[in-house]
């Protein structure tokens, strides 16, 4: 009860005291000057001013409109340490990158990397730093376990879709599910990139309620 009428005494008074926050919750509630004084560290952009660090990432849109071989390069020019992805500079760490496919197996996979290469004489060393994983069980606990043994700059999961296993209609089922990739983000600094494709009836009408995604 003394609790109680202390908490009501403080309602509606004017004070010049800002807020007090205990030294747990000072990690949690962010105060605006803080936020506007936050100075940004170079590189946090993997693919500067396209694809965040440590962030969820989405690329959507129709069907064989090129989205994986433009992801598959862009894990290509990763691992390979190149300056750039199409004119955009790239910051990345380690250069590791694990592609989920779940539409391509082992020979498509190969048949696009001999033919992305062309002529070139493969860097197998190089290449070696980029894994692909064909198996969508247990995805999440598979992940996360080479991240916490290697360092990751990207995951790029093609597609979506076909490792959710909940209703894309139902906004708590997609936000659990993407929090979990989310945390894995957040905790070891590894970007993720989802690929998903428009539904059917968005063709030739972008639109973004045509995502079906729901926001994460």
């Amino acid at each position: 009860m003394q609790q109680q009428n202390n908490l009501e005494g403080t309602q509606g008074e004017e004070s010049n005291n800002k807020i007090r926050l205990s030294d747990r919750l000072e990690k949690i509630f962010i105060p605006a000057d803080s936020l506007y004084n936050l100075e940004y560290k170079e590189g946090r952009f993997l693919v500067e001013k396209l694809v965040p660090k440590g962030s969820l990432t989405g690329l959507v849109g129709e069907s064989d409109t090129g989205k994986s071989s433009f992801l598959r390069q862009l894990a290509i020019s990763i691992v390979y340490g190149d300056d750039d992805f199409l004119g955009f500079k790239i910051n990345s760490g380690c250069r590791n990158v694990l592609y989920v496919s779940t539409e391509d197996g082992d020979i498509g996979t190969s048949e696009w990397i001999k033919k992305h290469l062309g002529e070139d004489i493969p860097k197998e060393e190089l290449l070696e730093r980029l894994c692909f994983v064909y198996t969508p069980e247990r995805i999440i606990s598979n992940l996360t376990e080479v991240v916490m043994r290697n360092c990751i700059d990207l995951i790029i999961v093609d597609s979506y879709a076909d490792i959710f296993e909940g209703n894309m209609n139902q906004s708590n089922e997609v936000r659990n599910f993407l929090n979990q990739f989310n945390n894995l983000a957040n905790e070891y600094g590894t970007t993720i990139i989802f690929l998903h494709h428009t539904n059917k009836s968005a063709v030739g009408k972008p639109n973004k309620f045509h995502f079906r995604f729901s926001r994460f």
